[in-house]
């Protein structure tokens, strides 16, 4: 049984996918399997399994890197049970008609795709364009900006000019000079990132990497921990160390952790595109723990969860652009069919009793993303309701007794939904609010 996804989803995706090859198949459950595998990185990965057997695995990958990736995994999640299965076969049919979206799975004439890599967003930059997709060898020069590419496999790389670097498959990347950061959301890993002097691999992780034009190589790992393997032998680098390489086959050595070089890519890879007054992006170490973040000066937005699925009736304060502000009374709205988002927590914590300031408190800031704000969540029991599926684990938001925006807080969304304008006024100790992104644009 895979380990991609957990046992409920893993039992409701298997029977669908079964049900599909029958000819009664309702449309209701096949677009329910449609919404799976189009919301779940991990489902579709766990499809592509069970869909394609070594044959049509090696045509459809291009790379001996992406090949050689995805029969390790086909090996050891794959039981006998599902080789033999003839029915997993005649689905990919099936499955390839209203997915067209999913060209990293089945193309609507069955044949393999190689697409391995979106175009998230870009930032200033020409020749590339949101939803652009990148096949297995293909080559991205930056001559200025930021971009975010989005692998097949759900890995995010954020990277900023001046760069070269190649897509080489669905869950690995060459960079021959240049900047980014790169995060491995959910339980996917195995991620190879190659440069001319090392050669770093996932184990769930956010790192920064720094490739000058001689070659020579920093890693800087934010959360989890990677594998270095540029001198053959593994050597295993955890949150909050940074290393060197200067050339091929020669030792990592230790250097001081570097974290501010590699900010713009950090809130880059969490697709913000830009932040205007008073407001920053909670930094490496302060994202898991947004009540030990303490900042009198500004406003902090710490990403929380990424790729959530809310479903049909989950409640929150607004859907709808334009001005919000107190007092909501009892209103609040609820989605009227599952909704995929990435969710930021924006928050004021100076650490102390406002009053304690001796002054009243006003910040403005404007906040820019690269995909549509698709709801606000702005009332302390919305807020509530919401942590269990959106809040970071760990974080302890439940010892907070006000939260929410206050009578005098304004936050404006704007009608192309990418830029809100916030105007908030500190009259208690900690303020927070809620944004959910699409998750899928």
């Amino acid at each position: 049984m895979s380990e991609l996804i957990s046992q409920p989803d893993f039992e409701e995706l298997e029977a669908l996918l079964l049900d599909s090859v029958n000819a009664n198949f309702a449309e209701s459950d096949r677009k329910r399997l449609n919404t799976l595998l189009r919301d779940s990185a991990e489902a579709r990965a766990f499809a592509s399994e069970l869909l394609f057997d070594d044959a049509l695995l090696t045509d459809s990958l291009s790379t001996e890197a992406a090949e050689a990736v995805f029969r390790e995994e086909k090996t050891h999640k794959i039981t006998a049970k599902h080789r033999n299965n003839s029915k997993w076969f005649l689905t990919a049919a099936a499955i390839a008609i209203g997915l067209i979206a999913l060209t990293f799975l089945v193309t609507p004439s069955g044949s393999p795709a190689t697409t391995v890599a979106i175009v998230q967003s870009t930032n200033r930059i020409s020749g590339l364009s949101h939803g652009q997709t990148l096949k297995a060898g293909e080559r991205i020069e930056l001559q200025q900006g930021r971009a975010v590419l989005r692998f097949a496999s759900g890995a995010k790389f954020a990277v900023e000019a001046p760069a070269s670097l190649a897509v080489t498959g669905p869950n690995d990347a060459k960079l021959d000079a240049g900047r980014g950061t790169l995060r491995v959301p959910g339980k996917i890993k195995g991620f190879t990132l190659v440069t001319p002097s090392e050669r770093v691999v996932d184990l769930g992780t956010a790192f920064g990497i720094d490739v000058t034009d001689d070659g020579a190589t920093s890693v800087a790992v934010f959360e989890g921990e990677v594998e270095l393997h540029g001198t053959g032998h593994p050597h295993r680098l955890y949150a909050g160390q940074s290393t060197q390489s200067i050339a091929p086959e020669s030792p990592a050595q230790s250097i001081p952790h570097l974290v501010d070089a590699f900010l713009n890519t950090w809130e880059t890879s969490f697709g913000v595109e830009s932040v205007v007054g008073d407001l920053r992006v909670a930094r490496p170490g302060e994202r898991l723990a947004p009540l030990l973040a303490v900042d009198s000066k500004t406003l902090l937005l710490f990403p929380e969860r990424e790729g959530v699925t809310l479903p049909e009736g989950f409640t929150l304060n607004s859907t709808q652009t334009g001005l919000h502000e107190r007092p909501f009374g009892k209103q609040v709205e609820h989605l009227s069919e599952s909704l995929t988002v990435d969710s930021y927590l924006l928050q004021y914590n100076p650490g102390v009793d406002s009053s304690e300031l001796g002054k009243e408190i006003v910040f403005t800031a404007e906040l820019q993303f690269d995909r549509p704000v698709v709801g606000l969540i702005l009332g302390v029991e919305q807020l509530k309701a919401s942590d269990a599926k959106l809040a970071m684990p760990g974080a302890q938001l439940k010892s907070i007794t006000r939260r929410g925006i206050n009578f005098d807080d304004q936050v404006e969304l704007s009608e192309d939904r990418r830029t809100l304008h916030i105007r908030m006024s500190i009259q208690d100790s900690l303020d927070q609010i809620r944004v959910l992104v699409d998750a899928n644009a």
